[in-house]
């Protein structure tokens, strides 16, 4: 969602069947303005109908990575929770329901390393496994280790 002065939200909706309505719901209201919006929104529904949603503003009411599931096909959702270590610089958040689970990476950097971490969810997004690291790379060494 955009607003004149290059704000954008997130909101998720989809299209009534007969394509006449609109429904959904906000996701965040961030106030996060930029014109260059890279750090995008990810989204995922899985076979319930249940959807997750996890963004990455630098915005003026909320910096970092932020996570929030709908358990009403969209129309509304929960209070976006924070993730990832702010030490690190967490971005460009990704998500993925499949088969019962929840899975979130993202990617974290210290200043030499970059490291891509997950989580997974059997409850539909109420608790989270510890983060695990997946990949690293140390930019100092020119090398790269998967988990």
């Amino acid at each position: 969602m955009c607003s004149g002065q290059n704000v954008r939200d997130h909101y998720a909706a989809k299209l009534s069947a007969d394509g006449l309505q609109l429904i959904g719901g906000r996701v965040s209201e961030d106030d996060w303005a930029t014109t260059c919006p890279h750090h995008g929104p990810s989204l995922s529904i899985d076979a319930a109908a249940r959807g997750t949603s996890s963004g990455s503003p630098m915005a003026r009411n909320r910096k970092g990575l932020f996570y929030a599931r709908s358990a009403d096909g969209g129309k509304s959702f929960s209070e976006p929770v924070k993730f990832g270590d702010d030490a690190h610089a967490p971005s460009h958040a990704a998500i993925l329901a499949e088969k019962g689970q929840i899975y979130r990476v993202w990617k974290e950097f210290d200043g030499a390393t970059t490291s891509i971490v997950m989580q997974a969810s059997r409850d539909a997004g109420k608790a989270w496994s510890d983060p695990r690291v997946r990949r690293r790379n140390d930019r100092r060494l020119g090398s790269s280790a998967t988990d």
